[in-house]
């Protein structure tokens, strides 16, 4: 499928004009795309204009016949524990913040970060070993692709690892200076 190439591609951070032109070109005529297509759509319009300045403009047929995903939220203990040590030094750190929501990027609606403190624009990402490469020791490429859209909005991000969280508990936090924000 289109998009999921062009994902690919933009998670990779390989960007080929020719290539985004074409394959967005037949994602564009597909009739019935479900609401993950069309989201996967919005970040790679999103991602391939942050990142390469290639402008795929999104056809109106996405919006009018397709609802975007449900949100379906699965906080972990992690980041339950997290977001109150935050919350604990400062209440206005919000959790499941959506942080293209309130940009005034075109396409992507559905980024988000698990805790933000949307004032200084600085986001936390808690990241189970889900977010890892096997071996557990480098970020997988959809968690680094992220992190780089969420930079390139002129976001500060953080990641705190399960290991570190684990290993140093709120110090982690203190090591990044997030308990004085």
């Amino acid at each position: 499928e289109s998009a999921s190439i062009l994902w690919a591609l933009c998670v990779s951070n390989t960007y080929s004009v020719a290539i985004f032109s074409k394959f967005w070109n037949i994602l564009k005529t597909g009739r019935n795309l479900n609401p993950e297509t069309v989201n996967m759509a919005c970040q790679v319009q999103t991602s391939s204009f942050l990142e390469a300045g290639i402008d795929l403009p999104l056809p109106s047929s996405f919006w009018s016949s397709n609802e975007m995903p449900s949100e379906r939220l699965n906080i972990s203990q992690l980041q339950q524990n997290v977001t109150s040590c935050l919350q604990s030094s400062n209440p206005s750190w919000s959790p499941e913040y959506h942080v293209a929501r309130r940009s005034p990027l075109r396409g992507l609606r559905t980024l988000g970060v698990d805790v933000a403190l949307p004032s200084e624009m600085v986001g936390v990402e808690v990241q189970g070993p889900s977010h890892y490469l096997e071996g557990g020791k480098e970020f997988n490429g959809s968690t680094k692709w992220k992190k780089r859209v969420m930079e390139r909005m002129g976001w500060r991000v953080e990641e705190i690892g399960y290991r570190e969280w684990k290993e140093k508990g709120e110090d982690v936090l203190k090591e990044k200076g997030l308990d004085i924000l």
